[in-house]
């Protein structure tokens, strides 16, 4: 059973834009969102991406009879593009846009590009919680690759006529909120981007 939606919830589920983007902090209901998107759009094709195969089963549980789960893939599936080939979709929900390793950004990439350039009219609902740790990682070189979330992030700001995006941040006095460092607070609690530079 789902919880009423918050009000920032409410006024994403009622945007009429092509591409909704949230970025949010940890536990401010980034899930939440996306499961009541299913329920909004109950009458439409939908693609629900997911960053690994064990949250699409705690999803699948969270949406239980009445709510039957649309599709529910991890986005990191090797095999996701061909397994949906020829299929049609009116909104393609991304949810959790995290990559955690270069080959995970590339697959992201990868998966992402091809998506929007196959299903060209779908509606794009895509939250995440900007990263942290991508930029500790040795080589930065590497990861001179963009951030998946704060492209969209980026593109529905600067399309104000199909896009529109919002940052959510997270309560600032929760426990777990109190024993992060100063980065980690910037990112999973005011939900801000740190630059790779």
């Amino acid at each position: 059973m789902l919880p009423e939606p918050y009000e920032w919830q409410l006024e994403v589920l009622e945007s009429d834009k092509y591409l909704r983007v949230v970025v949010g902090g940890r536990r401010v209901g980034l899930t939440t969102l996306c499961a009541l998107a299913t329920i909004k759009y109950a009458n439409a094709r939908i693609l629900w991406l997911t960053p690994n195969y064990r949250m699409t089963l705690v999803l699948r549980e969270m949406l239980a009879p009445p709510e039957l789960p649309p599709p529910i893939f991890s986005i990191l599936d090797r095999n996701l593009l061909e397994g949906i080939k020829g299929w049609e979709f009116d909104l393609v929900i991304v949810d959790e846009l995290l990559p955690r390793t270069l080959e995970e950004n590339l697959q992201y990439l990868k998966v992402l590009y091809e998506l929007r350039r196959r299903h060209t009219g779908a509606r794009w609902l895509v939250v995440g919680t900007p990263s942290f740790g991508r930029w500790q990682l040795p080589f930065p070189a590497l990861w001179q690759l963009p951030d998946p979330l704060e492209l969209f992030y980026d593109r529905a700001l600067s399309s104000p006529d199909d896009g529109a995006a919002w940052r959510i941040p997270a309560d600032e006095n929760a426990e777990w909120a109190r024993m992060l460092s100063e980065e980690q607070r910037q990112t999973e609690v005011l939900a801000e981007f740190i630059s790779s530079a």
